[in-house]
């Protein structure tokens, strides 16, 4: 048989699976995952757990972090709104009343400590209100309601209670305290303070608690807010009182105090005495404080009325000055007195398109803190007369109803200055009657404000009564500016030239800034035929208001006779400027570009002219005109 060798196969070894090019796990699971196509491999079941993981480690750290950052946006705003009322108790200056003390058996009857204080409230609110004070009130501008507050005492800590701790601790708040006593006759007592002053006791009925409240009020008012508290009392016509509190305020030791008090005598005695008495008030009102703004503006009014012009400006310059920096007045206030002020600075150098528009644009308001009405309608006309717009003025005028004291006698001087801007004598005669009649009605009868008379004077020189008119002007002072520059047109009229130079020379001498007396004494000057002296007043005039129309346009005309109608052309055209609607620069202006050969253009001026106001000697010079172009 033969042998069989059997051969032995060796196993066959198993290739080892590759080494990982990665120690990290992830990784290596990829790469298996990447070999074995299985949809639930041990590589890609891992893969899908750890996205879950990842997903929910993600999630969780971005709440945390939303979590953190509201965390702080809370801190933060918490911290605000504690630096918001830390500042704002800072600045606390209000009023705090705290609940009266009152007896038991009134407090069963309803009058409680807490029905004392909100009463007493209300009357301080009401009192506040009605003054509508210039003066910054306590805490808030233009009345104490929300800056008062009652004071009750409560059990726990609060919000509302560590504000008030913080306005006690870091603001400058007044309190005012008090009790009510009962005496066995069934009267009751009164009893307050402010801050550390007690007040005057006050005792009545039961039934009177409302009147003994009001007259707290007042007094603590009176303490708190004198100045709102003066103008309280001149509304409430208690003239009596006010002189009382004005001595009471001068006998102060605070320079500003004293100069409050003299300004509110100065107002007394306006009142019982007239301008002149009133003066010497403020006077001494401006030496005990100098930087007192109201001083000045009442002494800028008072020699207004004088005919003091450079005196009146003086002072209300300097009021303006010391009003931007003083601290007490409401900034309202101050808004609409700067805006008066730039009304009133506006009409003394004659720029009354300027004028106008301040007016109209505080038009229906009236001022803060003064017992004034609103008469701005009748600045508005005046200004549009002056502009030679008498239809524009009418208008305005027509437009105002009086409703208050005083109003009746504010239309009356409007009328008078309209009736002299249209040149209308006879009107200012009955014009100016009516307001010396108004003026019997005063203290002084009038005798410290004679610019009306002198205005009638004048107007009787036009209407050929001289020798009226030169004893009315006769008896004016000879320190009344506008009474002067009477006196020189009375003269030229009067056919006194040399007179009227001599008038109209010291006019100008007391008005070195302003321009009225070098225009009236231009065209006294052109009208005699004296271009060139004429022309020197309207220069100097147009420097000292450059945007006075009158001026310049007068100027234009001496220009014209002179021959040198270019240099007139822009003279009337730099006059309508600063008044569009004036009939004789326009027909002055057609004269000139006719005698320039310019005819279509001057038949537009005249156009222009025709549709406007003219005298009935402009209209006739305007036909003369036309039916010389003989179209």
């Amino acid at each position: 048989m033969p042998e069989v060798t059997v051969r032995k196969t060796p196993p066959r070894r198993r290739k080892a699976p590759p080494a990982p090019t990665t120690p990290d796990p992830i990784e290596i699971a990829m790469e298996a995952e990447a070999k074995d196509a299985r949809p639930d491999s041990p590589a890609r079941t891992l893969l899908v757990n750890q996205n879950r993981l990842v997903r929910r480690q993600i999630a969780s750290e971005d709440f945390s972090i939303a979590l953190k950052l509201l965390t702080a946006a809370a801190g933060l705003a918490v911290a605000v709104a504690m630096g918001l009322m830390i500042w704002s108790a800072s600045r606390a200056n209000g009023l705090v009343i705290e609940a009266f003390s009152v007896p038991p058996a009134l407090a069963q009857r309803g009058i409680t400590g807490e029905t004392v204080a909100r009463q007493l409230m209300d009357d301080l609110a009401a009192i506040s209100e009605n003054s509508r004070s210039v003066e910054q009130q306590r805490g808030v501008s233009g009345g104490w309601g929300q800056a008062i507050s009652i004071q009750i005492p409560e059990t726990g800590v609060s919000l509302a209670q560590m504000n008030a701790w913080l306005r006690e601790a870091l603001g400058h708040q007044s309190h005012v305290s008090g009790e009510v006593m009962a005496a066995t006759d069934g009267t009751l007592t009164l009893v307050a303070r402010s801050g550390s002053h007690g007040l005057t006791p006050l005792t009545g009925q039961e039934t009177d608690m409302a009147n003994l409240i009001q007259r707290i009020a007042e007094a603590v008012y009176a303490r708190e807010q004198p100045r709102s508290y003066a103008l309280y009392l001149r509304k409430q016509n208690r003239w009596d009182e006010h002189a009382a509190f004005a001595q009471s305020m001068i006998s102060s030791v605070g320079a500003r105090d004293r100069a409050v008090g003299y300004f509110y005598a100065g107002m007394t005695v306006s009142r019982a005495h007239g301008d002149l008495a009133a003066r010497a008030q403020y006077q001494k009102s401006f030496a005990a404080d100098p930087t007192f703004p109201t001083a000045n503006l009442n002494l800028s009014q008072l020699e207004n009325g004088f005919g003091h012009p450079e005196a009146t400006q003086r002072f209300r310059q300097r009021h303006l000055k010391l009003l931007a920096v003083d601290p007490t007045f409401v900034a309202g206030s101050k808004l609409q007195l700067f805006a008066l002020g730039r009304r009133f600075f506006a009409e003394m150098e004659g720029d009354w398109i300027e004028a106008r528009s301040q007016g109209r644009a505080n038009l229906g308001k009236v001022i803060i803190g003064t017992t004034d009405t609103n008469t701005t309608p009748l600045y508005i006309a005046r200004a549009s007369a002056a502009l030679h717009d008498p239809r524009q003025a009418q208008a305005d005028l027509a437009g105002f109803e009086p409703m208050m004291p005083g109003e009746d006698q504010a239309i009356r001087s409007a009328t008078l200055q309209l009736r002299i801007n249209a040149g209308d004598w006879a009107g200012v005669v009955t014009a100016a009657d009516a307001v010396l009649a108004d003026q019997e009605l005063l203290p002084d009868k009038g005798v410290h404000r004679p610019i009306p008379r002198a205005q009638k004077a004048v107007a009787l020189a036009h209407l050929g009564r001289m020798a009226e008119a030169q004893a009315l002007v006769g008896a004016t002072p000879l320190d009344c500016q506008p009474c002067v520059m009477a006196r020189g047109e009375i003269a030229a009229l009067a056919g006194q030239p040399a007179l009227a130079d001599h008038w109209f020379g010291e006019a100008v001498k007391m008005t070195p800034s302003l321009p009225m007396a070098s225009t009236a004494w231009g065209r006294v000057l052109l009208d005699r035929g004296q271009t060139d002296k004429a022309i020197a007043q309207f220069e100097i005039a147009n420097t000292r208001g450059p945007h006075f129309a009158d001026p310049l346009s007068w100027w234009g005309e001496a220009l014209l006779r002179k021959g040198e109608t270019r240099a007139a052309l822009r003279k009337f055209k730099e006059a309508d400027k600063y008044a569009p609607k004036w009939g004789r620069n326009h027909l002055m202006w057609g004269d000139a570009l006719a005698k320039l050969g310019k005819a279509d253009q001057a038949r537009d001026q005249w156009r222009a002219a025709a549709a406007m106001d003219l005298s009935a000697a402009d209209r006739a010079e305007l036909n003369r005109a036309r039916a010389t172009d003989g179209r």
